[in-house]
């Protein structure tokens, strides 16, 4: 049988009022849910237990179960068949509003783990720069110095490949003249000695 304290839960359900229903507690849902399955399996054709019942499954967070009993409850009642869509649509839409939060959750904990890896990586790259700082400092390299000796250094790299190539042209062009200046030689084979 079902009780007063169920019956007056049920009560608050049946109204719609969704800040009544949110004060009852998960054991009291509970005790309602047993009840009304106890009437259900007595009574498998009765409507308004089956739709207690699937406003019970509501509350307890069953909103797929709820919805599917819903809908069997509109078809053993057809005069319950406009309740019963206002309800599913109330089901739907929370979680409607459930899924989104959870979406816009994760969102949120992805871009803090996109910011937390970024900041590691600057993290990291600032380590990397201070340990490069040290170890000139503890080797003695001076980066000013190395500055100021890197400017001749080029310079004397730059002239010597420049005179490199440019002797390398001159030979080039003398061995040309050489050549071109030398008197024509006739060649000699081996059988033309007798002439």
């Amino acid at each position: 049988m079902i009780t007063d304290e169920t019956n007056h839960i049920l009560g608050l359900l049946r109204r719609f009022d969704a800040q009544r229903w949110r004060a009852a507690d998960a054991e009291a849902i509970a005790r309602a849910d047993a009840e009304l399955r106890e009437v259900l399996r007595a009574e498998p054709g009765n409507a308004g237990a089956a739709h207690e019942l699937a406003l019970c499954e509501w509350l307890a967070g069953k909103r797929r179960t709820a919805i599917v009993r819903l809908r069997a409850v509109a078809r053993l009642d057809p005069d319950r068949a406009g309740e019963v869509a206002e309800q599913i649509a109330a089901i739907e839409a929370a979680e409607s509003r459930l899924s989104t939060a959870k979406a816009e959750q994760q969102d949120r904990v992805a871009a803090e783990r996109a910011e937390q890896r970024a900041a590691a990586r600057i993290r990291a790259q600032e380590k990397a720069l201070l340990q490069g700082e040290r170890e000139v400092r503890e080797h003695g390299i001076d980066i000013d110095q190395a500055r100021k000796l890197w400017k001749p250094a080029t310079a004397i790299v730059v002239a010597l490949a420049w005179w490199l190539l440019k002797d390398a042209a001159g030979c080039a062009v003398d061995e040309h003249e050489r050549q071109s200046s030398r008197p024509a030689v006739e060649a000699v084979t081996p059988g033309d000695s007798h002439r």
